[in-house]
């Protein structure tokens, strides 16, 4: 009687075991793990209890947003929602897996604030809007509790704009240095001639896209350029023509975004910490080429095509993942 007991506690304890090994696997996607969060009951944090190593990312990654609510979701991880209502997720280790699949899961959390007359509103976002969303007009107006600005346009498009009316970013995405910017935001800004790009844009298009051309470059608010090129796509440099993002996607600490682009850099000059680790969990391979990214992480490839993406200390962070 005893055996059977014994039996059945070892066969329902394998069973758990399986259970839960099986919905690891399953939430070990970065979107099946965000989209697992986003559905699930969370707790409402104070700003006391969202984890400093959530506050810090938000911080170096983010600014100048700031986190305007979290959550927590048991034993799954963290929704956290910038006041610009662009949602992103961290699991319970801590590690940031993504933004919402949208962008944010309720468009409507950008305009909490203070509703406040039109006529308060700084002249230069008046200017923005006519330059930019020459058609729309604005129909709202709200005062952040860290005193930014939201103003909804007769498009239905939120913006977000600082204390003294310069514009950050639209809401629900984002489109600071390492974000990415969507949409007609990307190119938007003053067309300048080509002649007047840092020669560094020039290199870095002829090294990472040799088969297209630049066609239109824009100066952008904020003091970055953006450029279109003949393939379509759209890059971000910053003022001195350093590549910055691909727009539409993700290119700093813990982003996905394309996985080999970055300043090439010779795979001698790795940090030795990076050789040891390929060394130790990737036997047989070999890093066949290596460049700088933003916020000075390296991106390696190696011999089956698998990247790499390691801290400036050669600190493994990341497989990136196109």
């Amino acid at each position: 009687m005893k055996n059977l007991i014994w039996g059945l506690l070892l066969t329902a304890g394998a069973m758990v075991f399986f259970v839960a090994c099986e919905q690891e696997t399953l939430l070990s996607d970065d979107a099946e793990l965000i989209q697992a969060i986003a559905d699930s009951e969370k707790t409402n944090l104070t700003a006391a209890e969202i984890p400093s190593a959530i506050s810090s990312y938000v911080t170096e990654n983010y600014s100048p947003l700031i986190i305007e609510s979290a959550y927590r979701a048991a034993d799954l991880g963290y929704e956290i929602v910038l006041d610009n209502a662009y949602t992103i997720y961290f699991d319970e280790n801590l590690a940031f897996r993504g933004p919402h699949p949208d962008g944010c899961d309720r468009p409507s959390r950008c305009l909490r604030g203070d509703t406040i007359d039109l006529t308060e509103l700084p002249q230069a976002v008046y200017d923005y809007v006519a330059e930019n969303y020459a058609e729309e007009s604005i129909v709202m107006v709200v005062l952040k509790e860290d005193g930014k600005y939201a103003v909804e346009l007769s498009d239905g498009t939120a913006l977000i704009f600082d204390a003294e009316g310069v514009f950050v970013v639209v809401c629900g995405e984002w489109a600071g240095p390492g974000g990415p910017q969507h949409g007609r935001d990307c190119m938007r800004g003053d067309t300048i001639d080509l002649s007047e790009l840092p020669q560094a844009v020039y290199d870095y298009v002829a090294a990472n896209y040799p088969e297209a051309s630049i066609v239109t470059a824009v100066l952008k608010p904020d003091g970055q350029y953006a450029v279109k090129l003949s393939d379509n796509k759209a890059l971000i440099f910053d003022a001195e023509g350093v590549f910055v993002s691909v727009c539409g996607e993700m290119d700093g600490p813990g982003h996905h975004g394309d996985c080999n682009l970055g300043q090439s850099v010779d795979i001698a000059d790795l940090p030795q910490a990076i050789s040891a680790y390929v060394a130790a969990n990737y036997p047989g391979l070999s890093i066949v080429s290596a460049v700088e990214k933003r916020h000075d992480d390296y991106g390696v490839e190696l011999s089956d095509g698998t990247v790499l993406i390691f801290d400036e200390d050669g600190t493994f962070l990341r497989i990136c993942e196109d």
